[in-house]
């Protein structure tokens, strides 16, 4: 996937509006993730960093120039 401006814009927002004990307890951690919208279960990824994955999900969820923008795990 090509990132615009935007999104580097907002990754970078994002990662310095997280505290520094969640970075300590997620950055770099290795693990599995559910996303869920309205409680029902959408997409299950797997990282290598979660903090970052989280990150970037983020990202995805409010910039409108992400392809996967109007994806129903974004909604």
């Amino acid at each position: 996937m090509t990132m615009t401006n935007k999104h580097y814009e907002l990754i970078q927002q994002y990662y310095n509006e997280v505290s520094q004990e969640t970075k300590d307890k997620y950055q770099g951690k290795t693990g599995i993730y559910a996303i869920y919208c309205d409680e029902a279960l959408v997409y299950i990824g797997k990282s290598t960093d979660l903090l970052n994955r989280f990150i970037a999900h983020k990202a995805n969820t409010f910039c409108d120039e992400s392809p996967e923008y109007n994806s129903k795990k974004y909604q």
